[in-house]
Order: structure tokens, then C-alpha cells, then sequence
């Protein structure tokens, strides 16, 4: 009944929260401590679920204890009460923690350890008694990126035992069940409301490859209908996160394109179909160009790719200027997105560059890992 928002009153990133009655717009602060940050998940990310699914409590993180760390706190709904259900420091060591989802039956809360991009691990918290359950022991640098919450166990990502992530199920017993390890990193999924569809997205050289899957054993059946260009990220970054309400049959998605603007699509997955519902780039000045994947190899050998944005009369016989993109985080990637400064440089006629330079996410864990304690050596 009421809608949840991050607010940064200054751009210092000290995100306040606020819940607002879509019925009356009135605005209750929930957590709004002058430079003090909250989080409701990964930072940036839209993945998360912080209400429980019986509606007694909201789950979210803040530093404001200690700036270099992040605790977790559960805000009960009813009486406004505010508990530390998770403190970094105390039976688990500094770091940040960051609340993730629910159980089914709201007696647990999944958090995240978020150590580096490259290092999570996953702990469960008992909301009635604070006894912790570390779900994700594992030896080395490892992802595990939560998506559904079951009887059965819990739908992640992980790199558990490999370099790109796959999809699985983490058994209460702590076993893994493999549902799909392809030779590039699966990004994120999601389980239908009523349990019985899985569905996720594969990153594929920045382009998202979408498959469905009903369970408890279907195949893996690729969604059709929709353009070709990003719809997932890991832990829904950038809002390219996937929802698929009731039964599962439509999957409501963010796709992103090269070409314009993003839009919010509808995926019939039984029908094989899917419409647009949203006009963003509606009326837009620029023409996009669709980019070309590029693969070269670097001074050690090493191969590095990216994309390649070139202007329409551009050829071996009438080269043109180029501009060189690099992508920040460092730990990102390029990828076929809007970019208008891309696009007017191209109807320029100048070519753009957008290379994945070492230490870009996407390639697997090793690749993204290049970067570390080098950032600007190898990948210059």
C-alpha cells in the first residue's frame, strides 16, 4: 500500500528512505540521518526485495554506525520499531552487508556480504531469534548473486567452482543443482509468483540471451520476441531486472538498445511474443547505429574486445577520425546501450571505440579480476 524510494538530497550518494501513500502523496521519512547512506540491496541495483511477503517488515542497510561498514536493520512496519538484525563486526567480520530478499514464510532474511564485485557471500538470519546461517562457504574469489527463495532452496548465479557464472539451486543441504552453465556469465533470473517458471538472461559480448525454463526439470527454451540489446544485469542494475508476476506467463522487462532510448517490453512467454508499453525515444532527433562486436588481441596476447560504432560512409577506402570510450566502474563493461554522445559523434562521422578493457565485468571471473591492485596497468 505504500511505494518505497531512495532519495539524495545533495548528490553524496547518502541515500535517505522514504515510503510514500500513492493514495494521499503523503511522505514518511523511515531513515533519514544527515550523511548517513541507506541501502535497500546492492547499491544501484534494482534486484532486491525488502519488504517481507507478509508485510510485518522493511529490510535495509546503513552505515550509520560506522561509514566504513554496513549493518542491517528491520523496520517493523506496524509499530515503526527499529532492530539490528545483523551488526558487520559481530560473529561475521567488517564489511559490507546488504539485505537481499525473504524467505517464503518471512522467518528469514537473505543478506549479502558484499566484500568486492568478485567476493560475496550469502548469510541467513533468523528475524525472530538473530541466529545466522552462512550458506556460502567456499574457498577463493567466488560470485553468488540470489535471485528466488523456496522450499526447495535458493536460485543464484554463482561462480561456485568456475569462472563464469551459472544458474543453480543451492539445496538446504548446501549441495548445488546446475540448472545452466554456459560458457558466459548468466546475469540474473527470476522466479515466477507462483513458483513454477524460472527465467533468466545470459550475457553474450554485452547482448542479453533471455531462456525460460518450468520447472521442477523442463528444458532450457529461449524467450522470443523481444529486440536484440541488454535486458539484464547482475543484481538488476541500472533497472534491468527481471519480473515475472503470477503465473508466470508474462515477463516484464527494461531492454536498452544502441539504437534509442530504453524501453519497458512485455514478453508473452507461452506465445512466443512481446509488445512494447512505454514511447521514451518517441521523437528523437538521432538516428542510431547499431555497433559491431570487435575482437583484438592485446600486446601479451590476451584477447579483448568491445564494440565498434561505425559512421555509414565509412570503409578501407574512406577511413575516418575515431574516438576512443572507456567505460568506468572500473569493473563494468560496454555494452549496447543509448548513449546519445556516442550517436551524435557517429552522425558526425567520426567512428567510437567502446573497448572491454581487462577487468571488465561480463568475461568471467578471471577476466574482471585483471584489473585488481593494477587498475591502470594491464588494462592501459
Amino acid at each position: 500500500s505504500r511505494l518505497l524510494v531512495q532519495v539524495d538530497l545533495d548528490g553524496a550518494e547518502d541515500y535517505r528512505l522514504a515510503e510514500i501513500d500513492p493514495g494521499t502523496a503523503a511522505v514518511e521519512w523511515i531513515a533519514a540521518e544527515p550523511g548517513v547512506r541507506h541501502e535497500v540491496g546492492v547499491p544501484y541495483s534494482s534486484g532486491s526485495s525488502p519488504y517481507s511477503p507478509d508485510g510485518r517488515f522493511l529490510a535495509y542497510a546503513t552505515n550509520a554506525r560506522d561509514r566504513t561498514t554496513f549493518d542491517v536493520h528491520l523496520r517493523d512496519l506496524a509499530s515503526g520499531a527499529t532492530r539490528t538484525v545483523l551488526r558487520a563486526g559481530e560473529r561475521v567480520p567488517d564489511d559490507r552487508y546488504l539485505p537481499m530478499l525473504f524467505s517464503a514464510d518471512s522467518r528469514h532474511l537473505l543478506v549479502l556480504r558484499l566484500h568486492q564485485n568478485t567476493e560475496h557471500d550469502l548469510f541467513a538470519v533468523d528475524v525472530g531469534t538473530g541466529a545466522l546461517n552462512h550458506l556460502s562457504p567456499h574457498d577463493g574469489p567466488a560470485k553468488f548473486m540470489p535471485a528466488a527463495w523456496t522450499a526447495d532452496g535458493l536460485y543464484l548465479c554463482t561462480t561456485a567452482g568456475r569462472d563464469h557464472t551459472g544458474l543453480a539451486l543451492l539445496r538446504p543441504d548446501g549441495s548445488l543443482r546446475w540448472l545452466h552453465t554456459p560458457a558466459h556469465d548468466v546475469e540474473d533470473a527470476a522466479l515466477s509468483a507462483d513458483g513454477r517458471r524460472l527465467v533468466w538472461g545470459v550475457n553474450v559480448d554485452g547482448y542479453s540471451h533471455l531462456y525460460r525454463m518450468d520447472l521442477p526439470d523442463g528444458p532450457a527454451v529461449p524467450v522470443a520476441g523481444l529486440p536484440r540489446g541488454v535486458v539484464v544485469q547482475e543484481f538488476g542494475f541500472d533497472g534491468h531486472a527481471l519480473r515475472l508476476p503470477g503465473d508466470g506467463r508474462h515477463l516484464v522487462v527494461t531492454v536498452a538498445t544502441a539504437t534509442a532510448p530504453s524501453e519497458v517490453w512485455v514478453a508473452d512467454l507461452d506465445a512466443g511474443t512481446a509488445r512494447q508499453v512505454t514511447e521514451c525515444g518517441a521523437g528523437s532527433a538521432v538516428t542510431g547505429v547499431e555497433p559491431t562486436v570487435v575482437r583484438f588481441p592485446s600486446t601479451d596476447g590476451l584477447d579483448v574486445g568491445g564494440l565498434l560504432f561505425r559512421p555509414p560512409a565509412a570503409s578501407a577506402r574512406t577511413p575516418v577520425p575515431a574516438v576512443l570510450i572507456i567505460h568506468g566502474g572500473p569493473e563494468a563493461q560496454s555494452q549496447p546501450m543509448w548513449d546519445p554522445l556516442v550517436q551524435l559523434l557517429v552522425a558526425g562521422g567520426l567512428g567510437v571505440l567502446a573497448p572491454n578493457i581487462r577487468g571488465s565485468s561480463g568475461r568471467g571471473l578471471r577476466y574482471q579480476r585483471l584489473v585488481y591492485r593494477d587498475w591502470g596497468g594491464g588494462d592501459l
